[in-house]
């Protein structure tokens, strides 16, 4: 009711909607509909791309609880095209995204584990090791 209430005030497109959504996703996820929660953080992504709404933190936090929902459903594909953007973000962004960068790389590495792909999780492993040998930023 407060998504309803919150859309027909501001509309479709307020940056204030993610306050709405992502605790419905969040509760989704953890009642079981996976299906809702994944729904809901597609709409946080949505909106968060087209508006920059609450930085780069949202951003990669969204693609990140994204992805697991999607591998936890055995959509690797879709998990992997959602974890390959993030990492073009972090390369976009590297002071900002900084933060993240460690832990979307380790996602990649679980992706590719959960879906059989020895060496593509090898791949991402060593790319994993090269960035913690690298700084962040220049």
């Amino acid at each position: 009711e407060a998504l309803s209430i919150r859309r027909k005030s501001q509309g479709d497109d307020h940056p204030e909607l993610i306050a709405t959504l992502w605790p419905l996703a969040w509760v989704s996820r953890e009642q079981g509909d996976l299906a809702q929660a994944e729904s809901l953080r597609q709409q946080v992504l949505s909106l968060s791309r087209r508006r920059g709404a609450y930085g780069v933190g949202t951003l990669l936090d969204t693609m990140r609880d994204l992805a697991d929902l999607l591998r936890v459903q055995r959509k690797f594909a879709e998990a992997e095209r959602v974890l390959l953007e993030a990492v073009d973000f972090l390369q976009q962004e590297p002071a900002a995204a900084a933060p993240f960068r460690r832990d979307v790389l380790e996602r990649l590495v679980g992706l590719y584990d959960s879906w059989g792909q020895a060496d593509r999780a090898a791949e991402w492993r060593q790319k994993l090791r090269s960035a913690d040998e690298k700084p962040a930023c220049p």
